[in-house]
């Protein structure tokens, strides 16, 4: 039998508290909305979509029109993104087959504090990168980027510093599906109510094909350099390298997915670390 980190076991226990607290919410949003940007027709016309160059071309570029502002193209698949405050998703996978998920992250919290979505968030471009501030709250030391690659869009957070509250954190992002399409999978079995996974998660078709897939997320820090980097401990802490791998808390239902990613206050208050830590999935 697996045994349950404390931290695991937290973590569960508050994402119940919150899916409780977050019905309205939840059920109140939608996938597709008349004007989910919050933008007029006229912004959107006068918005030129430009068009890669090349297939090896993942560069992020202009788009116009369904509320989004940017996108980018990968090998079987689009990727599209948006700022705009009054749209809860912040970004829209789709693959050749039409199927689709979108993401809204929600604040970077500790447990035991609802992580709400943050109308405050500015989008940055940089190559095939869509880089956000303020997504993640506006007193969170974080950054969220999201890359455009050969594998996938890859996501990629920049905590800056130690949070000043001792607790377990929490990175919770929601994603919606076609449920009648996908199913969201992790080791073998149909995710449903809550969970723990300590390993991906695959979305599968009715043929139980793996069309999307969230990687096992995982902490490294930044490398340091001269005599620090000398210091270095075993665990690999200012080398830039792989510190943890970390556990998703999952709360399932129809066309719904709450993935967070528990950050251990273990972690988090290390001596050894060098900032900012990195929570990745790749």
């Amino acid at each position: 039998m697996q045994q349950v980190r404390p931290y695991q076991s937290r973590a569960r226990r508050f994402l119940k508290l919150l899916a409780a607290a977050s019905v309205a919410i939840l059920l109140s949003s939608t996938v597709a909305s008349a004007d989910p940007s919050g933008s007029s027709d006229a912004d959107e016309q006068e918005r030129v979509t430009e068009q890669p160059r090349s297939e090896w071309d993942f560069s992020v570029y202009n788009y116009s029109g369904e509320g989004f502002s940017d996108w980018a193209q990968g090998p079987g698949f689009r990727a599209f993104f948006t700022e705009a405050s009054a749209r809860t998703q912040l970004a829209r996978i789709e693959d050749s087959a039409n199927g689709w998920l979108t993401v809204e992250p929600r604040a970077f919290s500790p447990v035991g504090k609802i992580p709400t979505a943050s109308s405050q968030r500015s989008l940055t471009k940089q190559d095939s990168s869509a880089n956000y501030n303020g997504v993640l709250g506006a007193d969170a030391d974080a950054k969220l980027k999201y890359t455009v690659a050969w594998g996938g869009l890859k996501e990629q957070v920049a905590i800056g510093e130690k949070p000043e509250e001792e607790a377990d954190f929490l990175f919770t992002s929601v994603v919606r599906y076609d449920d009648d399409v996908l199913t969201p999978m992790a080791n073998g079995s149909a995710l449903s109510g809550y969970g723990t996974v300590d390993g991906g998660i695959e979305f599968e078709n009715e043929t139980g094909a793996a069309r999307f897939s969230i990687p096992q997320s995982f902490a490294i820090d930044s490398p340091r350099s001269g005599k620090a980097a000398a210091d270095k401990d075993e665990q690999g802490a200012g080398q830039g390298g792989l510190l943890e791998w970390l556990t998703y808390s999952t709360f399932a239902r129809s066309g719904e997915l709450w993935v967070s990613v528990v950050v251990p206050w273990e972690l988090l208050n290390r001596s050894d670390l060098s900032w900012p830590l990195i929570i990745g999935r790749f």
